[in-house]
């Protein structure tokens, strides 16, 4: 309660919403990262701009899926964040949650409209999960449409990346839906 009559203090004085440190951190990105729900929904609701991104473009909804604040991600899904917002190559929320494995977080954005096919630093979510052996999440993200022979910039499909990390369980999930362990040359 201490808390919230400070937080609602502080936002009486609008440079709060839009203070941000050397990086272009805002109070609602270092929010989002330390999954501060309150004080999310607080900001949100004093106007703080859902969509301000860091000096690398990442955004509170980013921020969220990197550290695995489930609630925070649905609060800003549900409050309209951008689920595709960035700059061209920074990385977004389904990459960030694929290569973690965080099926929960796979499961609530995959809920949004979303590209599940983009490649951002050569790889898609499919790709990163399958790099890192995700069996659950190479599964899932299959079951939500990713298309399971896309080609990273390097020329490797999901089911090579598997076999090059020897994920055998991930390779033969792969394999058994059409997984082609042919480079693109």
């Amino acid at each position: 309660m201490i808390a919230r009559q400070l937080y609602s203090y502080c936002l009486r004085k609008e440079p709060i919403l839009t203070a941000a440190d050397q990086s272009r951190c805002t109070p609602l990105l270092v929010a989002a990262k330390k999954g501060r729900e309150a004080v999310i929904q607080l900001l949100l609701e004093k106007g703080a701009n859902i969509e301000a991104a860091d000096q690398v473009s990442r955004t509170p909804l980013s921020r969220a899926a990197e550290v695995g604040h489930e609630v925070v991600l649905r609060i800003l899904l549900e409050r309209g964040a951008d689920i595709e917002a960035g700059a061209v190559y920074s990385r977004r929320p389904l990459h960030e949650a694929a290569e973690r494995g965080n099926e929960a977080l796979i499961r609530i954005l995959t809920r949004w409209q979303i590209n599940k096919d983009r490649i951002i630093y050569g790889h898609t979510p499919l790709l990163a999960a399958a790099v890192e052996g995700h069996e659950a999440i190479v599964s899932l993200l299959l079951e939500k449409g990713a298309e399971v022979n896309v080609v990273g910039n390097d020329g490797r499909t999901p089911f090579m990346w598997a076999l090059k990390g020897n994920h055998e369980a991930v390779a033969r999930l792969l394999e058994s839906r059409g997984g082609d362990r042919t480079p693109c040359l």
